[in-house]
């Protein structure tokens, strides 16, 4: 193999340890149509690449995902991303519903490195995205605190109460 297919076949390589990679069949997009859905990709960390599938399958072959070889029976690119999924996900559907199915049709693909079929996809683009369901986290696990500062705050005023009532004597006394 020559040296730019070896760098292309490692390309490939690191595409594949992405989080998601949605295998695509692409007909008759134009460069403008392609370089607007990769500008929005690039918010996710994520790409579009059109691959040569006999590479490409020499790439899933060498990476375990032997499963999405199935996919290469047409010419088909990559599209790609490590964060926010659901997000990334609605992006693609709604640019494939904007330039028709026929246009840009999503074949399947991978989601760590499990088997990622149009259902899966479907399914996770109507999930919250991963910056909402973090803050969610945050926000209940910072309740329990505040939730028992706010339980406590009466006994601890009534208990501070009852020591600054008792030092107060006690200086009386002496």
């Amino acid at each position: 193999m020559n040296e730019r297919k070896t760098a292309f076949l490692a390309k490939l390589e690191m595409i594949l340890k992405q989080r998601v990679v949605l295998v695509v069949k692409v007909s008759s997009l134009s460069a403008q149509e392609v370089f607007s859905l990769r500008e929005k990709l690039w918010d996710f960390e994520g790409n579009f690449n059109f691959v040569k599938n006999s590479l490409a399958k020499i790439a899933v072959e060498n990476s375990c995902l032997s499963f999405l070889s199935e996919y290469f029976s047409t010419s088909v690119a990559f599209l790609h991303c490590n964060r926010n999924v659901p997000e990334f996900l609605r992006c693609v559907l709604k640019f494939a519903g904007e330039y028709g199915r026929d246009r840009l049709e999503i074949l399947g693909g991978k989601y760590e490195k499990a088997l990622f079929d149009l259902r899966l996809i479907d399914e996770f683009s109507k999930l919250p995205d991963e910056m909402h369901v973090y803050l969610s986290l945050i926000n209940a696990i910072n309740s329990v605190p505040v939730a028992l500062v706010n339980s406590l705050d009466s006994p601890a005023r009534l208990l501070a109460g009852y020591f600054d009532s008792y030092v107060k004597s006690a200086n009386v006394n002496c």
